[in-house]
């Protein structure tokens, strides 16, 4: 591969251990972007692709949870605009004379898929939450204001749901805002991922906002916990941008 790519080993290696958070975190699954057999798709920007020399994909783009371009500010697609197709960034050389550019079914232009910017602090706060959950995944842990001890990755999900934003552990500032009354919560919870250690993506755990006065709203297991902080942290939120972006054309 190294040969063909004229890459470094260390570089392509680089590349490679994107993924090992989700080899030893089977839960972290539930934020790929899969096909219904379980294979691997992809959403694209268009502008990225039309500002490369070589088109190519980008390790966050596999993510369900990476729905805006934090350089571009439009949405990420996951379908061809042109035939709907579902995967259209999948390489088909009868269909694309340069792969990752072309649709793979109808071969339409994916670079040129005119797409304006959401240009709102929603839509920032947003790319900037994306950016701070995939810093957490490739790190497998996080910090969080006011919590001194290294957050374990499979808490991720539920201090989502909770309202609460991670932070990369090499930040200086912190992008959290805490409800005081969450945190000796958080640190029962740390010793008691700590305790399990990879039982605990099959236990049912429990999330909870400071504004309901510390009463738990949300119980299941790591993976529906995955779902709900999905739904209310990504795509609710983007649903809110997409209505008020339309309005105002």
């Amino acid at each position: 591969m190294a040969q063909g790519t004229n890459l470094p080993p260390a570089t392509l290696q680089g590349f490679v251990s994107r993924f090992d958070a989700f080899r030893r975190n089977r839960w972290l699954r539930r934020w790929l972007r899969l096909s219904e057999r379980g294979t691997a798709r992809s959403g694209f920007c268009p502008n990225c692709l039309r500002q490369d020399v070589v088109p190519h994909l980008r390790f966050e783009w596999r993510m369900r949870y990476w729905m805006i371009c934090p350089t571009h500010g439009n949405r990420i697609l996951t379908i061809c605009p042109a035939c709907q197709f579902s995967d259209p960034v999948a390489v088909d050389d009868q269909h694309s004379a340069v792969p990752f550019a072309g649709c793979g079914k109808c071969g339409a232009d994916l670079r040129f898929v005119g797409l304006a910017a959401l240009k709102c602090d929603t839509a920032a706060q947003l790319a900037q939450l994306q950016v701070a959950v995939t810093a957490a995944i490739l790190q497998e842990g996080f910090s969080l204001e006011g919590i001194e001890e290294r957050i374990p990755l499979a808490m991720l999900p539920s201090l989502l749901a909770a309202g609460i934003e991670p932070r990369d552990r090499n930040e200086s500032q912190s992008l959290s805002r805490v409800d005081p009354r969450l945190l000796d919560d958080v640190r029962r919870s740390i010793g008691q991922v700590n305790a399990l250690g990879r039982l605990y993506a099959s236990a049912d755990v429990v999330a909870s906002r400071g504004n309901t006065r510390g009463r738990r709203v949300w119980k299941g297991d790591i993976g529906r916990l995955c779902e709900i902080a999905l739904k209310q942290r990504f795509r609710w939120p983007l649903a809110v941008v997409e209505l008020d972006a339309h309005q105002r054309q």
